[in-house]
Parts: C-alpha cells; sequence; structure tokens
C-alpha cells in the first residue's frame, strides 16, 4: 500500500502533524488500483486516527475478485452516485446513492458497481489501518 501512495509506514503514521488546515488537492490525490476501481486518498498525510477515500467503479467492476479484509477498525461507506452491492461476511448489501453501510474493516468485505453508470463511494476508516494477510489486502490491485 505505502508503494501505491508514494510514501512510507512511517510517514503514514508520523504523530508529527504541521500545525493548521492541510489540503489534499483534487489533481494530487494519491491514487491507488483496487481490483477494477479507481481509489483515491483524501486524507492528508502523516495519517493519525483517520483515513477517507474516494472510489470510482465502472459498470460490473469491483474491488477484486475476492472480499478482503485489513485491521480491526469501524469503516463506512457511502454511495455517492450510482448503486453498489456491498458484500460483508458473505451477505449483500444494495446501496444507491445516498446509502451508507458500517462495519468492521476486519469483516471479509467486497463492493461491486450493480448499475449502469460510473459508480462513486467514499470510505472513511478510523483508527487508520495497515493491509492484512487475510483475503486480498487493500492497495494491492484486489480491493
Amino acid at each position: 500500500m505505502t508503494e501505491a501512495l508514494g510514501t512510507t509506514l512511517a510517514e503514514l503514521f508520523n504523530s508529527d502533524q504541521p500545525p493548521g488546515p492541510r489540503i489534499v488537492r483534487h489533481g494530487e490525490r494519491p491514487q491507488l488500483i483496487h481490483g477494477g476501481a479507481r481509489k483515491y486518498m483524501l486524507s492528508p498525510r502523516p495519517l493519525s486516527h483517520i483515513e477517507m477515500f474516494a472510489g470510482e467503479f465502472d459498470p460490473g467492476e469491483s474491488t477484486g475478485n475476492e472480499p478482503y479484509n485489513h485491521g480491526d477498525s469501524q469503516e463506512f461507506l457511502t454511495v455517492i452516485r450510482g448503486s453498489v452491492d456491498v458484500q460483508v461476511d458473505g451477505r449483500s448489501h444494495l446501496l444507491d446513492a445516498g446509502d451508507t453501510i458500517e462495519y468492521r474493516s476486519s469483516q471479509l468485505h467486497r463492493t461491486v458497481n450493480v448499475g449502469d453508470g460510473v459508480a462513486e463511494v467514499h470510505w472513511i476508516v478510523s483508527p487508520v489501518t495497515v493491509p492484512s494477510t487475510t483475503g486480498s489486502s487493500e492497495g494491492t490491485n484486489d480491493d
């Protein structure tokens, strides 16, 4: 994951926060390739207590062929546009624009665009997690 973000683990979790607000410009968001999804980090580095990602899925694309997990954090997925199937521990949850699902990041999960157009989602994870070896791990083209 750190290679995909162009950083190191130490930099991601460095507790020395610069003073004042921090901005992540749209054109400068680190991108992760996650299965068929385009995933962008929205949280400024270094990360501390929370991380936020934006994801875009073309029709039929997903976070990967297999469910994955990472750490044991609270994870929220909100659908901004389109329709997705969020699979958590083998159960499907169909969500449309404006819907939110919450689950533990330690649970096996996978997201699939089931609509006809591009689906856009936001993930919020707290506290920050690192990839797991169970299932596929985030940031390795399998999410």
